[in-house]
């Protein structure tokens, strides 16, 4: 069975930067090596899975089996890929229009959040 090795890496890099977490603050929640993520992020085919890669997948808060499905090449639903759900994505547009524009009002913040996660949807992101 050939193993996709590179969208998985594509996917483990997507996840890790939709929850802004540099290499080594994933490494350390999966309990991994930064450099057996950074293998798993470059996407070396390898002959085995590497029991490491359910610890990532865990810290990412994937579902298990996930990167199984990736490495096979199964078709994920819609917002599967990155691991990321709608109210993650609007909890972060939330933080980021309040870091950014102090002078919005929750209900524009609301707003914003509301049409991002529509736009997302609308593309096939989530």
């Amino acid at each position: 069975m050939d193993l996709d090795w590179k969208t998985l890496a594509a996917e483990l890099r997507q996840a890790r930067n939709a929850r802004m977490l540099t290499m080594v603050e994933l490494a350390d929640r999966a309990d991994v090596s930064r450099s057996t993520l950074h293998s798993l992020e470059q996407g070396d085919a390898r002959g085995r899975i590497p029991s490491s890669l359910g610890k990532v997948e865990a810290a990412l808060g994937w579902p298990p089996g996930q990167a199984m499905k990736i490495l096979k090449g199964e078709r994920l639903h819609s917002g599967e890929l990155a691991g990321v759900n709608a109210s993650e994505i609007e909890r972060s547009i939330s933080y980021a229009a309040l870091a950014v524009a102090d002078d919005m009002t929750a209900a524009q913040i609301k707003e914003l959040a509301r049409r991002a996660i529509e736009d997302l949807r609308h593309r096939g992101i989530i």
